[in-house]
């Protein structure tokens, strides 16, 4: 049998309305709709359907193509239930036996249903290659199934992806797609607008990200997609971090949170968890950020081998640097390295290394710390990262300014620290638009005044004064903006709001006024 990809949630009320009347195979088709549909928006209630269907055919012959079909159908739908918990392995023999089942039928709707759950069992154990060539497989099945919205959440799904590794070639197609004369199915706009709200987070315009992770979010719960509906409110929540509004990121966080928490799925209810623990931490609120950072963790622990684990480590690492705990700090840093090991972001490795370096040298290991900031530096340089060479060799003067260590050779600076601090500002240099902050003019003002140097050391003051009021000006700009754009999404919900009550209530008119022409037909017929 064949099902559409998503439903609208309006059309799986119909289904479930219609349930009450139906028997035979009429039934059981719309069960399995129904546990198809509701795998995210309901678990529970999604498996009892499978249930029931699955008794329904029990004693249909079990070669038959439609009790086959079935079969295949409800075994996805008991993989997509135990991937959301966290059972990866047994999601993963649900997907070997559907596939099965599909290809012996020639399915190649259901072939790419099948490689679509496995992509993300594939991401959450880390393996991205994996997931690239599951996806491929997906949008090859789906172009041979003919069907046009499969094709085009195919098409939208690597898009999302994308646009973490290549913002600019994703930007470009999702303006074609866009543009496009058709209508946009809601379903896959979750999908699109996903990936464009990466790319405008990507190229820190925070603002559109907003608007568009809040019509991602909408989108998803119409279409029975919680869990882009929940990572899409977390997202939301990091761009109101990024404008420096706290309020707007915990209140975004708290409402991922009310929809992650009854649905008890591990990955979700952790990155709840941890964003909210990282917006506490960043409001010096550190006990509460630990606990709910640690909770976060253990209901993690399910999906070591997942990105979500690994910055959940790093976050810990971040507060306990912040609070002071130093060793704990290097303890949780070297726990993150290990996590991320064999991951393809090797800006993860040197966010790693330069949180062990930090705590080193708090330590009073600067020999071991040098060590870390230099691979972290080589890595860097390596792959062509200028903003994270500049982190390094910040890293290093810092290190250099606190400790006795041996001068690098050559040096081009009359102190080891203004020599990494200059290497530092010519990097700094070669990004474009780059704005040297004011800590880091500071931090150079402070070595040309070390090492004799008055009249830089003034210039780089009087730049690190210009710079803060510049940064004060942003930044109040930014939260007016932030503010500016929380009250339009309140105004735009509560519009909705309002549409939905009007449009109930001509609907009860209406229904009242069929029941009265109803009723004068009948006493009409009785007075004839």
């Amino acid at each position: 049998m064949q099902v559409t990809l998503f439903a609208l949630a309006s059309e799986v009320e119909i289904l479930r309305e219609s349930l009450n009347t139906l028997k035979g195979n009429a039934r059981v088709s719309t069960l399995v709709s129904l546990a198809w549909h509701q795998k995210q928006s309901n678990s529970a209630q999604a498996l009892q359907y499978a249930d029931e269907a699955q008794s329904l055919i029990a004693n249909q012959t079990p070669g038959d193509a439609q009790t086959l079909a079935i079969s295949a159908r409800l075994a996805l739908v008991r993989g997509e239930v135990d991937y959301l918990f966290a059972r990866l392995d047994t999601a993963d023999t649900w997907v070997n036996k559907a596939t099965q089942a599909f290809r012996h039928l020639g399915d190649a709707a259901g072939l790419g249903d099948a490689c679509w759950l496995l992509a993300s069992i594939w991401s959450d154990r880390g393996n991205r290659e994996r997931c690239e060539e599951c996806l491929q497989q997906t949008d090859e099945h789906y172009r041979l199934s003919n069907d046009s919205q499969r094709v085009s959440a195919a098409f939208a799904r690597r898009l999302f992806l994308l646009a973490f590794e290549d913002a600019a070639t994703a930007s470009s197609r999702l303006d074609v797609a866009f543009s496009a004369q058709k209508p946009v199915d809601i379903a896959v706009s979750v999908w699109l607008l996903s990936a464009r709200a990466v790319v405008k987070t990507i190229t820190s315009d925070y603002l559109d990200s907003i608007t568009i992770w809040q019509s991602a979010m909408r989108a998803a719960r119409q279409s029975g997609q919680l869990r882009q509906a929940i990572i899409s409110s977390l997202n939301l929540s990091n761009s109101f971090l990024a404008l420096g509004d706290l309020d707007a990121a915990l209140e975004s966080a708290e409402t991922a949170t009310a929809l992650a928490r009854p649905t008890g799925w591990p990955g979700m209810v952790s990155g709840c968890l941890q964003q909210t623990g990282n917006g506490l931490r960043q409001l010096k609120r550190f006990e509460e950020a630990r606990a709910l950072l640690r909770e976060a963790l253990g209901v993690a622990g399910q999906l070591k081998g997942s990105r979500n684990y690994a910055v959940i480590l790093e976050y810990l690492g971040d507060l306990c640097l912040d609070a002071g705990d130093t060793e704990d700090a290097l303890a949780w840093f070297v726990q993150f390295e290990g996590a991320i090991h064999g991951f393809p972001e090797p800006n993860l490795y040197m966010v790693a290394l330069r949180g062990q370096a930090t705590a080193l040298s708090r330590l009073n290991r600067p020999q071991e710390a040098d060590a870390k900031v230099q691979h972290a530096l080589k890595l860097a340089r390596e792959h062509s990262s200028l903003d994270q060479q500049v982190n390094a060799l910040r890293a290093l003067a810092d290190l250099h300014r606190r400790h006795t260590l041996p001068p690098p050779s050559p040096m081009t600076a009359p102190n080891a620290c203004l020599h990494y601090l200059e290497m530092a500002l010519a990097v700094a240099q070669q990004i474009s638009g780059y704005v040297a902050p004011a800590d880091f003019l500071q931090e150079a003002s402070r070595a040309y005044a070390a090492s004799g140097n008055f009249e830089l050391a003034y210039q780089h003051a009087q730049a690190a004064a210009e710079s803060l009021d510049k940064a004060r000006h942003t930044e109040a700009t930014k939260r007016v903006m932030a503010m500016q754009v929380r009250h339009a999404i309140q105004r735009s919900s509560e519009d909705a709001e309002n549409h939905r009550r009007l449009a109930q209530t001509e609907a009860e008119k209406a229904l009242l006024l069929q029941q009265t022409s109803a009723t004068l037909e009948v006493l009409g017929q009785i007075g004839r």
